[in-house]
């Protein structure tokens, strides 16, 4: 976003290159030399001259290339703002999507918990019955595939959260490197209380 924002304020200024070719140019020339009749007189303070010019130009007819350039700049800046709301646009949409998938996922991830608790009971259940004599091991090897199952998912879902996390982070423009941030990266710089510490 920052990105696209600077590139339109450079369009910008080249609307302002462009329409100032409207503009006579005027030129300051100074010129500065020594002259005398005899070489040991030749640099003293008396042969020196020096003269400053200043000459103006203004184009009288180019075709209408001047208004061409301009046009052509305005372009150029209507397609950077284009550009600038796109990219806004998609920096929104990326967030919206990332805060509903957190959402939605966190709903997933409870459920998906809940099953493995109750799969984990069901497993108690054969096994205790099994070992009463009530049924046999099969009943023990179904409810360890069931339990097996449902702690797959839940470990999907976890896996599924991450990733989303880290893609709102992004859109965010957020890192790792946050002051309130368990765990960030041994590389990561200090906070400026921290750094200010230090020096003190």
């Amino acid at each position: 976003v920052a990105s696209a924002e600077r590139a339109m304020a450079a369009a910008n200024a080249q609307i302002g290159v462009a329409t100032a070719a409207f503009y006579p140019s005027f030129v300051i020339s100074p010129t500065v030399g020594v002259d005398s009749r005899m070489i040991e007189t030749l640099f003293n303070g008396p042969s020196l001259l020096w003269s400053v010019g200043v000459s103006a130009t203004q184009v009288l007819f180019d075709g209408g290339r001047i208004r061409a350039n301009v046009d052509f700049a305005k372009a150029g800046y209507d397609a950077t703002v284009g550009n600038y709301r796109r990219t806004v646009l998609t920096a929104m949409q990326e967030v919206e999507d990332g805060i509903t998938g957190l959402s939605a996922l966190d709903g997933a991830t409870t459920q998906a918990q809940s099953a493995v608790a109750a799969a984990r009971r069901v497993l108690d259940m054969a096994t205790s019955r099994y070992e009463g004599g009530a049924s046999t091991y099969l009943d023990v090897i179904t409810a360890q595939q069931s339990l097996l199952t449902v702690e797959r998912q839940a470990a999907q879902l976890q896996g599924q959260r991450l990733l989303t996390s880290v893609f709102l982070v992004k859109a965010l423009g957020g890192d790792w490197c946050g002051a309130d941030v368990a765990g960030a990266p041994a590389n990561c710089p200090a906070p400026a209380a921290d750094r200010t510490a230090k020096a003190d």
